[in-house]
């Protein structure tokens, strides 16, 4: 991100640290689960149904097609699965419902419902 002139200065402009402080104890007050996950993990490039990383996605790729299992999913809320799910293995997440975008995608859903595929996240 500091490598993009036009936003360089804002975000060194922004105190991390505090950011995460806040956004921390906004999180405990609120009674939510806060965690930090690893940066490179390859979010954007696996598949969230058979955990296969297609290497040679680049960033005009914006459907995310499975090489392995057949899936196929908006590049975006692959990603999103994915790093909920690395989140969540954070924790003790016993009896959690699995997430993944295997099931039934055929049903239409507008923003303001939960996708039918998401089931457990919320």
């Amino acid at each position: 991100m500091m490598k993009n002139h036009k936003l360089a200065k804002s975000i060194t402009d922004v105190s991390w640290f505090q950011f995460h402080q806040e956004l921390h104890c906004q999180c405990k007050k609120q009674g939510k689960w806060f965690t930090k996950i690893n940066q490179w993990i390859p979010s954007s490039k696996t598949c969230n149904c058979c955990r296969y990383v297609k290497q040679n996605l680049t960033l005009s790729d914006r459907t995310y097609h499975c090489d392995n299992c057949g899936l196929s999913i908006d590049r975006d809320l692959n990603a999103v699965i994915n790093i909920y799910k690395e989140g969540l293995s954070k924790f003790n997440t016993v009896g959690t419902t699995e997430i993944n975008a295997c099931g039934d995608m055929s049903q239409s859903t507008d923003s303001a419902q939960e996708a039918p595929y998401l089931h457990g996240i919320g």
